[in-house]
């Protein structure tokens, strides 16, 4: 399954999390700036049942209308969120997926329902 991933806001989903991770054995996901402004990324959930999330980063061109199904999300905001202070928990990237074999650590809503979605 394809999700398509916003290309602005992908670099604040790769900063360091607040919360450590397990998962030190992997090196931090780093992105090559994309080809043209034809050009989005899409995210594949590989199929998995542990509760560790792996997927893979590939670049399409939507001239050619790839095929994906969408998911809205905001990988992140550098201002604080109105809601912050309600419930803070849900804002701090403080679970990771493995994205080709690199980590990037996600908020705990992103990570569910990219469980549910696998």
């Amino acid at each position: 399954m394809f999700l398509s991933v916003l290309t602005s806001h992908i670099s604040q989903a790769i900063e360091s999390p607040t919360v450590g991770s397990s998962l030190t054995k992997y090196e931090r996901y780093a992105y090559a700036p994309l080809p043209d402004q034809h050009s989005i990324r899409l995210l594949e959930i590989l199929p998995g049942d542990s509760p560790e999330i792996r997927c893979s980063l590939q670049v399409a061109n939507l001239r050619i209308n790839p095929s994906y199904d969408a998911l809205s999300y905001t990988w992140g905001d550098p201002r604080a969120p109105l809601f912050h202070s309600i419930a803070p928990d849900q804002y701090r990237r403080q679970h990771c997926i493995i994205c080709d074999d690199r980590t990037i650590h996600v908020t705990a809503n992103l990570f569910h329902a990219l469980q549910r979605l696998r």
